[in-house]
């Protein structure tokens, strides 16, 4: 036999059910606040940021004859938290031939930088960039009880983080030796896009970096469909920021390496930026095995 619910009961269910359904609503409405949805496509290309660095810089002759120098650093004021307990200065040296210093990270860091050169004026670079080896935690004599540290070593920092500081020159001939502020380089720029309608911020867990393009506005890049050569601010003054990103197909020249191109002409990267347009069929051989990656120019 089919029993019946009370009407007055049935009316009571309908009133939770619609009770439920307004809270949740409102619980959605006050999340939802929290993002925005643009309505067109966002474009960014802005600086990576850095606090000046101020060190004290020393330059010696080691060998007049041979004309062998050492760049050597230190870091001051290092209360200030400007350079983390695992990170450390890269160091890069130019004169007009090219590249002829580097420190690009040790085993056990160091914070001199040895070069030889005939030229009267050289450029240094510098950069910061993680330790190879991270920092120890402090050991302790104390077992009564196991601790186990866990610590952050940010993996995506090197990749992600390409700051640079200003490039600055140096007379060679005498020792130097002089306090110099290492100020961040603004023409180093991350460029991202974000289609309309996308929810900003975005709380879903994401690998890689934040951006999606790094362009330097006075290196040189190739176009990967065109062949044309030009300098990153050539590049943004023609195309936009999401035309750049997704379509430009752009690849930052080595100064120091070789590109070898389909018919068998090699040619090296300062070459190939002095001819401005080149064929797209290539592949680049990298001569100088000192140096990860692009040293800076």
């Amino acid at each position: 036999m089919e029993s019946k619910v009370p009407a007055h009961l049935n009316n009571m269910s309908l009133f939770f059910r619609l009770l439920v359904f307004t809270l949740l609503l409102s619980v959605n409405g006050v999340l939802m606040a929290q993002y925005s949805y643009p309505r067109t496509d966002v474009t960014t290309a802005q600086p990576f940021l850095q606090k000046d660095l101020s060190i004290n810089l020393t330059l010696t002759l080691e060998n007049a004859s041979a004309q062998t120098y050492s760049l050597s650093w230190e870091v001051l004021d290092t209360s200030s938290r400007q350079l983390g307990p695992n990170e450390e200065l890269h160091c890069f040296v130019r004169d007009q031939s090219g590249l002829i210093g580097v420190y690009q990270g040790l085993s056990t860091p160091m914070t001199h930088c040895d070069f030889q050169s005939e030229e009267k004026r050289i450029t240094v670079f510098f950069k910061v960039r993680d330790k190879q080896f991270p920092n120890s935690a402090p050991s302790s004599t104390d077992t009564s009880h196991m601790t186990v540290v866990v610590q952050r070593i940010d993996i995506m920092r090197f990749q992600c983080d390409q700051s640079e500081y200003e490039a600055f020159k140096l007379n060679l001939g005498q020792n130097y030796s002089s306090m110099v502020t290492l100020k961040n380089n603004e023409r180093i720029l991350y460029l991202s896009h974000r289609n309309a309608n996308a929810m900003f911020p975005n709380e879903m867990p994401q690998l890689g970096c934040f951006y999606n393009l790094t362009l330097c506005l006075d290196r040189y890049y190739i176009n990967r469909t065109t062949g044309r050569i030009l300098p990153g601010r050539r590049w943004m003054a023609r195309k936009s920021v999401k035309r750049l990103i997704h379509n430009s197909r752009l690849e930052l020249i080595n100064p120091e390496a070789t590109y070898r191109f389909k018919d068998g002409i090699e040619l090296t990267g300062h070459e190939l930026i002095k001819k401005r347009k080149a064929s797209t069929l290539y592949f680049a051989l990298l001569e100088n095995s000192s140096t990860r990656g692009i040293a800076p120019y």
